[in-house]
């Protein structure tokens, strides 16, 4: 199983899709209140799914080390 990163299409494939795990508030390709719909949308046809907001991040923030969002990369790891 991989993890594939999203922008915020709304397209989705009913017979599959990857787990999705999605981290950032600010995203300036991928709106939180978009990926919250795919969320929902990929969770309700049975993806598993994971959602972190972090305020004030956006898009590309690495590891986080020193901010809000450290420890997001193990979470990752472990979904």
């Amino acid at each position: 199983m991989g993890i594939i990163q999203y922008t915020e299409h709304s397209n989705y494939n009913r017979n599959g899709e990857p787990a999705t795990f999605v981290v950032g508030e600010n995203d300036g390709i991928a709106s939180a209140s978009g990926m919250k719909h795919r969320i929902g949308n990929l969770a309700a046809v049975g993806v598993k799914t994971e959602y972190y907001s972090y305020k004030g991040f956006g898009y590309g923030f690495g590891l986080g080390v020193g901010t809000v969002a450290e420890g997001w990369f193990d979470l990752a790891v472990k979904f």
